[in-house]
């Protein structure tokens, strides 16, 4: 927890947040198939045929990740690991 400054210039402001997770390592493709499959997600990534991520891509950061999906993500996570 603490405060940062958000936005730059004349914009820029404190922001005090108590409590944030971030994780370490980008979700992959094959993390954010996972969810998909758990969760019946619809609005795959536009680059994703089939239903699933393009061979060779397994372990690679997932792209075109909508906010609200982003949210979804992150809900099933903690609802999963108990971080929340």
């Amino acid at each position: 927890s603490g405060t940062f400054i958000y936005g730059t210039g004349t914009t820029a402001r404190p922001v005090f947040l108590d409590h944030y997770a971030i994780g370490k390592f980008p979700v992959t493709e094959a993390e954010d198939k996972a969810f998909a499959d758990a969760t019946h997600l619809s609005g795959l990534p536009s680059h994703w045929t089939g239903g699933s991520y393009p061979a060779g891509r397994t372990n690679h950061p997932v792209p075109y990740v909508s906010l609200t999906n982003a949210l979804k993500y992150c809900a099933w996570v903690a609802s999963n690991t108990g971080w929340n």
